[in-house]
């Protein structure tokens, strides 16, 4: 099970960041010296203040528990999202299929911020067929009938190839 992510590169706007926020894990990209902790080390990651501690005391371990316990005790989210003012900000998604779709809009997302349209093309042999990629986006508009969804249509070339 995967309870957290902590990578040598990247950055806060990074596939691996992005993914491990939609997913709800804690994550540090780019933190410095992971390289040299050997496999199957237990490690405190504490995404937010972006620290990784390889074999964490118990500090690391009650800070992990009060999270947890927080965690599980948060009010349920209304999707409704306002500044400290009292201003309205419309809270969308930003989604790579129709299950992160239909996630989001269960979460209360308002709409669709960035459907990245690449994962269409991710862990696949071939490219998908044009009947598969309108299913695709059919099924993302679908989750937010009437709302707003930005779609980034995919931009392969020579430094972003497809597998062909």
């Amino acid at each position: 099970m995967v309870l957290a992510l902590a990578t040598s590169g990247g950055g806060p706007q990074s596939h691996t960041a992005i993914i491990a926020r939609s997913l709800g894990l804690p994550a540090v990209v780019a933190a410095a010296g992971i390289e040299a902790i050997d496999d199957g080390v237990e490690v405190y990651v504490d995404g937010a203040a972006g620290v990784v501690v390889p074999e964490p005391g118990e500090p690391e371990r009650e800070s992990a528990a009060k999270w947890a316990v927080s965690a599980a005790t948060l009010a349920p989210f209304d999707g409704t999202g306002t500044t400290a003012d009292g201003h309205p900000v419309p809270l969308l998604a930003n989604v790579g299929n129709a299950k992160d779709a239909e996630a989001s809009a269960g979460m209360g997302a308002q709409g669709v911020g960035l459907f990245r349209t690449e994962f269409c093309f991710l862990e696949r042999d071939t490219e998908p067929s044009v009947a598969e990629q309108a299913d695709a986006y059919r099924a993302v508009f679908a989750a937010f009938p009437g709302k707003k969804v930005v779609v980034r249509t995919l931009d392969a070339g020579r430094t972003s190839p497809c597998r062909s």
